[in-house]
């Protein structure tokens, strides 16, 4: 078409190689006539990160550290708009019990519905009163805090610390104990919430906490490169 222009696209699919010993196998016999296309029209990079996350802020321009500190570019890509308070990833996760005490279960709750979000964040808020900072619940499995300054902790994605015990994941640094305390009043709250009850009535994990990281200072420029989440 006259005046069209190319598009460049950058698709991220993580874990794409199969884990197992029958790579070969496997990849030989799989279907994938799109994503073959897209294959041999572009140039394939093979890198390692430890989630998806980190891998987003490389493509940012940031330094795809361990834990990086996407919170704030990450609202901005679910339709909402930062302001000029600090961010914090706050996510509903579940624990299982693991080899030495509770383990971070899979980093996401697939199966949590919005209104079960809404009724737990309900009663955080309630709990806190006005010492909550600003909860914005983008998504049921996405939550963030709004701070008015950057909270001085180190945190781990969950995506590095499913399957880890639950204590190697807590918020290291100067205010450990604040953000400590505030994960077990979470926990605390939600031991015996209707849905954890009705959660646990029909078999599905309970909602048994929230998982703090990608602390973020304020978000003094839009990202170079727009981005959504899905």
């Amino acid at each position: 078409m006259a005046g069209s222009r190319a598009v460049r696209l950058r698709l991220v699919i993580p874990g794409l190689p199969w884990p197992g010993a029958d790579r070969e196998t496997v990849h030989a016999q799989a279907r994938a006539p799109t994503l073959a296309r897209w294959l041999a029209r572009g140039e394939r990079r093979r890198e390692t990160w430890t989630s998806t996350s980190t891998c987003l802020m490389r493509a940012l321009g940031g330094d795809g550290g361990t834990e990086s500190g996407h919170a704030a570019i990450s609202l901005l890509g679910e339709g909402l708009d930062p302001g000029t308070l600090h961010w914090l990833r706050a996510d509903p996760v579940a624990f299982h019990v693991g080899r030495t005490g509770l383990a971070l279960a899979a980093p996401r709750l697939a199966d949590l519905t919005l209104a079960e979000a809404q009724a737990l964040a309900e009663t955080v808020r309630e709990h806190c009163g006005t010492a909550m900072p600003r909860l914005e619940l983008a998504h049921p499995q996405r939550w963030y805090l709004g701070l008015p300054a950057a909270p001085a902790i180190e945190t781990i994605d969950p995506e590095a610390a499913a399957g880890r015990d639950v204590a190697l994941g807590m918020p290291r640094g100067e205010q450990r104990a604040r953000w400590l305390a505030f994960v077990n009043e979470v926990q605390m709250l939600w031991h015996d919430h209707p849905v954890t009850r009705d959660r646990e009535a029909r078999g599905a994990l309970p909602v048994a906490s929230l998982w703090l990281h990608a602390a973020a200072d304020a978000l003094p420029n839009p990202p170079p490169v727009p981005w959504r989440r899905s």
